[in-house]
This record gives structure tokens, C-alpha cells and sequence, in this order.
């Protein structure tokens, strides 16, 4: 039985792990932390939202995620001071789940799948030194997230994120998501509920947050929700893949890289649930045909580049031009949600392989290839 490793337990590393189990190999997973939390553990438990087609999902992955995916039952957008409050729709496959070791995270979820396929996980095994990554064994497949260790080891380009969060409970069962732009940050804040826990985060990337800005996100938070948290905490240590229009990756030397690290996510607003999910597969398919993984790939992280580019862009323009322009488009909003919110899904890397029906599209491939072998 061929073996196979993979660093990291999140969602890539563990749809990778799985995907690989049920191909016939013997796959060790190697987990920074104590227990599968899926991600930094200063987070969890939190709730994250993200587009999740559920059933494009299933069949590019092979795992339902279904059970451990609720929709949002309130969301809210303030844009510079300007309330548009939203009716999700299900047909927009904007879903919410929680992360961290509780039963009803998804983390948790995937990890009894990966189990249940025969997955070894070894947790308090940290790869985190470029000696570490040079004792890998080759195809390792690495999939360690917004950790900036691994950035760091591999010499990968990454932009580091500042920011303050919070967590809390509430004494209800909705899952919530409000998110906020404004003079505070060249990104965003957002503050969300899911299973009864609550969450909130303020972030920039490459440049500090100002405590006036800090402030500012606290008395909105306060003033326009009535939500107040006892404790923030500095954001430390955190990456993303946006600090060259080159970040996409997927192989890496002898290492194969997978979901966040390997640049698979959206570079405007920070969505890479859906490119984690799908981007485990194309690792777990490098391992047996790297041309078919690098062309998935490639299909996957198209629209990586012009996001980049339109993110640059958005970045230099002032403030006060942004609240102007999302002023004026307020009052257009219902007329326009339903058709925007169906097409948001498509500038978020690792859609195009689900639409276009991957499923058939794999099953077609793999009899063309044992044709090929017969004759």
C-alpha cells in the first residue's frame, strides 16, 4: 500500500486525507495543535461564512458537508455608515459553519469522516522549520493555512494580517453575519453568530490597525447591534496569499501545496472555505497524475489574478469615494441582489471546477485514461 503525508488538518489537508484514503493509500496526517481545531485555536469556536454550494461540493469532493452547514438567517452589510440589510436566499449558497473541536463544528466532522476512511492523525506534531520541510518525504502534501510559519519555511510571498478579534456566547441558536466597511481598515470587520457562540474581527493586511480605529469598530459594534464584548485580543501571526499576483501555487519543490498556502482563495474579500474544500482533491490527485492536477489547478485560481489586480485598485481609492458610491447604490440594491449574489460565487477561486459539472467530467477522464492503457 502506497503511503501517503499530509501537514495540516484543516479543511484541504483533511478532504485531501480522505480523498487518498478512499484511493487505496495509508495517509498520516501531521496536526500542529493538540486536537483537530482546524486552524489557529485562539479563534475557535468561531462561526465563518462563506458561498458553500453543498451539493457542487459533494461531488467534486466526495464529502457532504451538508450536515454541518446552516443558513444565515440574518445578514447585514454596513457600507461607510450606510445600513442594506439582506434576506439570504438558498439559492445563493451562502452558508455559514463553525470551526473548532466542539461536535457541531465542521471540523469536527470532517475529522470522524477522515477516521472513519482509515486516516491516521497525529496531533502535537509541528512542521515548522525549513529543516522540518527538507525531511518531508516527496509529494508530501502541505496544507497549514494562515500560519505564517509555513509561509516562512517555504520562501512563499504573503501579506501579513493585523487585527483585533473578540468572542462570546448569546443566549439564541441564529446564525448571523454582519459585515463593515469603513475608514478603519483597507478591509473589513465582520461579527457573526452560529450555534451559540459569537465572534468578531477587525483586519488589514499589510498595514497596522490604529487603536482609533479599534475604537471606532467597538462603537459601531455597540451602538448599531447593541454588541459589546469584555475582551480583544491582538491578531498575531497570521498570512495570506496575496502578497505577489504569483501566489498561486500548487507544487512547491518536491512538496505539493494545497488550499490557503497554496494561494487558493479570494484575494478581495478573504473566501477560501470553498477553495479549501476543492483544492484537497486537486492535491490528492498531484499524487497520481500531476498534469491532470496541474491543469485543475489552473482552473481553480483563474480568476485569483484579476481579483488581485481589482483589489490594488480598491486599496487606492479614498474612503470617501467608497461611501459615496455605496450611498448611491443603496436604494438599487433589491433590484440588483439576487442576480449579484448568484454570479458572487464566480470570482471566488475553486468555483469553476465545481460548475462546470466536475463530476462528469472526472468519470470521462479516468475511461479515457484506461482505454488509453488497454490499447
Amino acid at each position: 500500500m502506497a503511503e501517503a503525508t499530509v501537514v495540516g488538518a484543516g479543511l484541504s489537508g483533511i478532504v485531501a486525507a480522505v480523498n487518498l484514503a478512499r484511493r487505496g493509500f495509508d495517509v498520516t496526517i501531521l496536526e500542529k495543535e493538540k486536537q483537530v481545531c482546524g486552524g489557529m485555536p485562539e479563534f475557535r469556536p468561531d462561526p465563518a461564512g462563506s458561498p458553500l454550494p453543498v451539493g457542487l461540493l459533494k461531488r467534486w469532493t466526495g464529502v457532504d458537508i451538508g450536515p454541518a452547514v446552516k443558513t444565515i438567517d440574518e445578514a447585514t452589510f454596513w457600507g461607510w455608515g450606510t445600513p442594506i440589510r439582506m434576506d439570504i436566499s438558498p439559492d445563493w449558497s451562502f452558508q455559514m459553519v463553525e470551526r473548532g473541536t466542539r461536535e457541531t463544528s465542521i471540523d469536527s466532522y470532517l475529522q470522524k469522516l477522515a477516521l472513519d476512511e482509515g486516516v491516521k492523525i497525529e496531533c502535537g506534531h509541528p512542521i515548522e522549520t525549513q529543516k522540518q520541510y527538507a525531511e518531508l518525504p516527496r509529494d508530501t502534501i502541505i496544507a497549514t493555512g494562515l500560519r505564517i510559519q509555513g509561509f516562512e519555511a517555504l520562501n512563499l510571498p504573503y501579506a501579513p494580517l493585523y487585527g483585533f478579534f473578540a468572542k462570546g456566547r448569546v443566549d439564541h441558536d441564529r446564525t448571523t453575519v454582519s459585515l463593515w466597511m469603513d475608514t478603519f481598515s483597507n478591509d473589513y470587520a465582520f461579527n457573526c453568530t452560529i450555534n451559540g457562540v459569537s465572534f468578531a474581527i477587525l483586519f488589514q493586511r499589510d498595514i497596522p490597525l490604529s487603536k482609533k480605529g479599534m475604537d471606532k469598530y467597538k462603537r459601531m459594534l455597540s451602538e448599531k447591534e447593541g454588541i459589546e464584548f469584555d475582551n480583544w485580543h491582538n491578531m498575531l501571526g497570521g498570512a495570506c496569499p496575496v502578497g505577489s499576483i504569483r501566489n498561486p501555487q500548487l507544487f512547491h519543490g518536491k512538496l505539493i501545496l494545497t488550499g490557503t498556502l497554496s494561494g487558493v482563495i479570494d484575494p478581495i474579500l478573504f473566501f477560501g472555505m470553498m477553495g479549501a474544500l476543492a483544492s484537497g482533491v486537486i492535491a490528492a490527485d498531484a499524487l497520481e497524475d500531476r498534469e491532470k492536477a496541474y491543469n485543475e489547478f489552473r482552473a481553480a485560481t483563474r480568476m485569483f489574478y484579476p481579483c488581485y489586480a481589482v483589489k490594488k485598485g480598491m486599496n487606492m481609492t479614498p474612503h470617501l469615494f467608497k461611501a459615496m458610491a455605496i450611498k448611491m447604490a443603496a436604494p438599487l440594491v433589491p433590484m440588483v441582489i439576487d442576480p449579484a449574489m448568484r454570479l458572487w460565487p464566480n470570482i471566488i477561486p475553486g468555483y469553476a471546477l465545481l460548475k462546470n459539472d466536475p463530476a462528469d467530467a472526472r468519470i470521462l477522464s479516468e475511461k479515457k485514461m484506461a482505454a488509453a492503457a488497454v490499447k
